[in-house]
């Protein structure tokens, strides 16, 4: 199953087969960034403050809605730990050159999800592929996504 991510403004949004799934916004400014994931009925899933000091990030969750994902009980750049004590983990493939990275996120050691930038169309920012088998766990993919990368200053 292929889920594209476009950038609109400051919006990223989720698409599969053209029909919306998620989108996020935010407000950022220099120390603080606020990032609200939304589903395609404009419902609140996550949102989640991320504060820049010198040498640290830390990341808090303001609100999440756990009729709509598993309960999330820490976020960060690079992990999704939740209350039963299961996490996605993020990792990069090769980080020597570019900018925009490939990445994956594993489960229980396994490779679940491949994410691919897109660097053809500008619009079209990344290319997330996840097999059937794992589609369980696409909601909490995209969220991660979503929050993360309009987290990104260097991308608004």
């Amino acid at each position: 199953m292929e889920i594209k991510i476009i950038q609109v403004n400051k919006s990223l949004r989720a698409f599969k087969d053209n029909s919306l799934l998620f989108y996020s916004t935010a407000k950022i400014n220099i120390f603080n960034r606020i990032i609200k994931v939304f589903n395609c009925d404009d419902i609140l899933v996550l949102e989640l403050k991320i504060t820049d000091l010198i040498f640290k990030t830390s990341y808090k969750i303001l609100f999440q809605n756990n009729n709509l994902i598993n309960h999330i009980e820490e976020i960060s750049y690079k992990e999704i730990l939740f209350d039963n004590g299961e996490s996605f983990v993020k990792r990069f493939n090769h980080r020597i050159i570019s900018y925009y990275h490939n990445y994956y996120y594993i489960y229980k050691n396994t490779k679940i999800v491949q994410v691919n930038h897109n660097t053809k169309n500008y619009r079209c920012k990344m290319i997330v592929d996840i097999d059937d088998q794992n589609s369980c766990f696409l909601n909490q993919i995209l969220v991660h996504i979503l929050s993360m990368r309009i987290a990104d200053p260097n991308d608004n």
